[in-house]
């Protein structure tokens, strides 16, 4: 243990290179985010074939299944879009409400 004087005299140092994290690991931390990132539109394509591919009435909830990086204001967004097209409408309101595609 150090006494003040001690400590005064000689501050201790930090080390300025971790050596707990390699810098291959950080190299492929900053690719694998990269990969993250989605073209500009992609996830409102992705939402738009998940209801193509609805078969029957749907819900909010199916959407987030199929689309699991998309946020639910998007899904919401497309589907009020899509409402306004006339291309699906809403059964219901709320949680449990459930959309159907027009002219099947």
């Amino acid at each position: 243990m150090m006494t003040l004087r001690q400590l005064a005299a000689e501050p201790p140092t930090l080390p300025t290179r971790t050596t707990w994290f390699p810098t291959l690991a950080c190299k492929e931390f900053e690719q694998r985010v990269g990969q993250l990132k989605s073209p500009r539109g992609e996830k409102t394509e992705a939402v738009l074939a998940a209801v193509d591919r609805q078969v029957a009435t749907f819900r909010v909830a199916d959407l987030r299944a199929e689309c699991p990086g998309v946020g639910l204001d998007l899904i919401r967004r497309v589907l009020a879009r899509l409402q306004k097209e006339k291309k699906i409408k809403s059964l219901g309101t709320g949680r449990s409400a459930k959309w159907q595609k027009i002219g099947n």
